[in-house]
């Protein structure tokens, strides 16, 4: 009996999606239609749009409802692109669509609106760059955007960004009531280091270290601090230069010769960055650490650049951003880290 059901359902359902297929030359300017028809003669079930000038050149595929497209279609754009997914009376809702030009593409899967296929609602955009960088150049490569899009903009979600250089980017965007407009909220970079309570091992609320001080103030004053970077089964003693205005965490280029010599283990971010200073520009690679101890903690993943000129270690903010604060005593030569 249930497979005398099914069969008879398989019948009723193939008799009412087939249907005569008729043409009409008269509904559009440069476009004829093949397909269903109603009993008012407008395309109605199945049907397709071909060019007048072109019959093997479709433009639209799929269904249609009093003359409008209704239901799964695809559309298909002189510029090879093509959009595929839900129409309702006329209107394309949700679905996809993908554009590929001068070594771009563009694809997107979610909401739209209206007949200018505008992204709205719920989606996914994702920008892919295969063209190469002209030297001495960056480029992005990918970006991702997901989340709640209007009018073809990301306004409540995430954007993800890869660019040549190996960059790495994650922003969270919310849109702002006030401005009507969207709104970065933060920014999160791979090459930047973060605070963040988990990558911080000890007990103590703060832990003091105590800076060495070198030099007069008629030669110049510097301040010297002790750590152990650890990769695996690996450490190595070093000391660096506490240096209040300078931007990045930084390892000598003797010190990373040791790191390898000795099989430490870390992860190079194939990133090259350049920095300048008073001695001038100094070339280096970003590298990340496993563990670096200071005082009573052990801190985990630090991002530091390797300088391949020079042979000094200077720790600066990209070091003490990864604490919540920092106080420093000059007059004691005390340095202060609270996780």
């Amino acid at each position: 009996m249930k497979k005398f059901l099914i069969f008879f359902l398989l019948i009723s359902y193939n008799s009412f999606s087939q249907c005569k297929e008729e043409t009409r030359d008269d509904l559009w300017t440069d476009l004829i239609y093949i397909g269903c028809l109603n009993e008012n003669a407008d395309p109605d079930g199945k049907g397709k749009l071909i060019y007048k000038n072109d019959n093997n050149n479709i433009y639209y595929d799929g269904y249609f409802k009093d003359g409008e497209h209704h239901g799964e279609g695809t559309l298909y754009f002189s510029d090879g692109g093509k959009i595929w997914g839900t129409f309702e009376d006329g209107e394309f809702v949700k679905g996809n669509s993908y554009y590929e030009s001068d070594g771009r593409i563009e694809k997107y899967e979610g909401g739209f609106k209206g007949n200018q296929f505008n992204y709205q609602g719920n989606g996914k955009l994702t920008k892919i760059n295969n063209n190469k960088p002209t030297e001495n150049d960056v480029i992005k490569k990918l970006q991702v955007d997901s989340g709640r899009f209007i009018n073809d903009n990301l306004a409540d979600g995430i954007r993800k960004e890869v660019w040549s250089d190996g960059t790495e980017i994650i922003s969270i965007i919310k849109f702002d009531m006030e401005t009507l407009e969207p709104d970065v909220v933060s920014v999160i970079r791979n090459d930047r280091n973060y605070y963040n309570i988990d990558d911080i091992d000890g007990d103590v609320e703060f832990t003091e270290i105590a800076l060495e001080k070198k030099g007069n103030a008629n030669e110049g004053i510097s301040y010297l601090i002790p750590m152990k970077v650890s990769g695996t089964s690996t450490t190595i003693d070093g000391e660096w230069v506490f240096d209040t205005g300078a931007e990045s965490f930084s390892i000598g280029k003797r010190m990373y010769e040791r790191m390898k010599d000795e099989g430490m283990q870390f992860k190079d971010l194939n990133m090259e960055v350049q920095s300048i200073g008073v001695g001038g520009i100094s070339n280096g690679k970003l590298i990340i650490i496993n563990e670096i101890t200071i005082g009573d903690y052990k801190v985990k993943n630090v991002i530091a650049k390797v300088n391949l000129d020079h042979n000094f270690s200077l720790l600066g903010m990209w070091f003490l951003i990864k604490f919540k604060e920092v106080d420093w005593s000059m007059k004691n030569n005390i340095l202060k880290l609270y996780r």
